[in-house]
């Protein structure tokens, strides 16, 4: 589905919409935001000490990255 085949609806929900997962993926790909990661988020200390918090939060980013850009 691309931006242009949407046609029923207000458009800038859209573009609202785009503008979230950007700024969602580019603080993931940074390393930040590891509030985001559902798993990670409830995870006990335990469990977090086991994962690269960086490397995670970058594979997450990377990922809505993808998704976002095969939406739009």
């Amino acid at each position: 589905m691309k931006l242009a085949d949407v046609s029923s609806g207000a458009d800038w929900i859209i573009w609202v919409v785009f503008a979230i997962f950007l700024v969602i993926s580019i603080m993931l790909l940074f390393g930040h935001g590891s509030w985001f990661i559902s798993g990670y988020n409830t995870a006990s200390k335990e469990e977090k000490a086991k994962y690269d918090k960086k490397k995670l939060c970058r594979t997450t980013g990377l990922g809505m990255a993808v998704v976002r850009r095969m939406l739009f």
